[in-house]
């Protein structure tokens, strides 16, 4: 069986490399134009999308050809996008079941919506909160809003 792993060059993916490596995962990292294996277990995407990007990596065709795919992993969360790779119609969210064997999880990469110096503050501020030792006064007063 194979795990999967697009995009693996950016900071997202060289993130996501990381966090396999201490999982004791090692994936296959597709290459630019490379077929997904119809093996595939897991999917991860972390490709930036090019504006001029023809690359379609599921669809509602050829989905039915990966029978031991369980779980796509859409970091780059491009479902606004023409061109998004994964051209699959269901309910956009954090987590969701495509299928009965097919779970999505698409993230939204909001920090490369920001300008780096932006991302930087937002980092420093977070990591102060936590060496504070205020997490838990901060996460006591946050409500969790089911959406």
């Amino acid at each position: 069986s194979h795990d999967k792993f697009c995009g693996a060059r950016g900071r997202c993916g060289r993130g996501c490399l990381e966090l396999l490596k201490i999982a004791d995962i090692t994936p296959h990292i597709c290459e630019k134009g490379e077929r997904i294996p119809e093996d595939t277990e897991i999917f991860i995407n972390a490709i930036y999308l090019s504006p001029d990007s023809t690359a379609v990596f599921f669809d509602e065709v050829n989905i039915a050809n990966y029978e031991r795919l369980r779980v796509i992993v859409d970091i780059s969360c491009d479902i606004h996008a023409k061109n998004n790779p994964i051209r699959l119609d269901y309910p956009k969210g954090w987590l969701t079941k495509y299928t009965d064997n097919i779970d999505i999880i698409c993230i939204d990469n909001l920090p490369s919506l920001l300008p780096k110096d932006s991302s930087d503050e937002f980092s420093k501020k977070l990591t102060e909160l936590f060496l504070s030792g205020e997490i838990d006064e901060f996460m006591n007063g946050f409500r969790y809003i089911q959406v």
